[in-house]
Order: C-alpha cells, then sequence, then structure tokens
C-alpha cells in the first residue's frame, strides 16, 4: 500500500489512497490521514483542517465512517462561534 502513495500526484489522491488503504468498515481517523497526507504529500499548503475536511468528504462517499479526532488547538486553527 506504501507504493499507491507513493505514486499519488496530488494531495486528493494521497487522501483517497489513504481512505482505500484501510480496513473495511473501519473507521477512518482525521488525525491519522492528515499525519499521512503531510508525510506524502510535503508539497501541500492546506491547513489541516482542509485536509480532514478532504478525507471526511472521501471517506464519506466511499460510505465509510469518520472519527473527527484531530486536535484543531494544536493545529493554530481559530474555529469561530455563533454569537
Amino acid at each position: 500500500m506504501q507504493d499507491d502513495f507513493d505514486r499519488a500526484s496530488s494531495v486528493a489522491e494521497v487522501a483517497e489512497s489513504f481512505v482505500r488503504s484501510r480496513r473495511p468498515f473501519s473507521v477512518v481517523s482525521t488525525r491519522d490521514a492528515v499525519t499521512i497526507v503531510r508525510k506524502q504529500a510535503a508539497f501541500c499548503e492546506h491547513t489541516d483542517g482542509e485536509l480532514a475536511e478532504l478525507v471526511a468528504a472521501i471517506a464519506v462517499r466511499h460510505g465509510r465512517l469518520v472519527a473527527f479526532d484531530l486536535d484543531l488547538d494544536d493545529t493554530g486553527l481559530e474555529i469561530g462561534r455563533a454569537a
């Protein structure tokens, strides 16, 4: 499966490969996915939050459950709250 990541030419392809590499019926972790994408696509300029959203969308498209376990407090992202 590592070869699939190495051949990927875009961030979306790396994310897609990650989702497909998970066992059937296992939950896709946004934290694990962002870590893998960062390692495999060092050129990526997206924020961790954007990568997590991309992975979640791909996982849902494949009928997978998603664990939103990425700690956004550590990424430097600011989440606005409705007043």
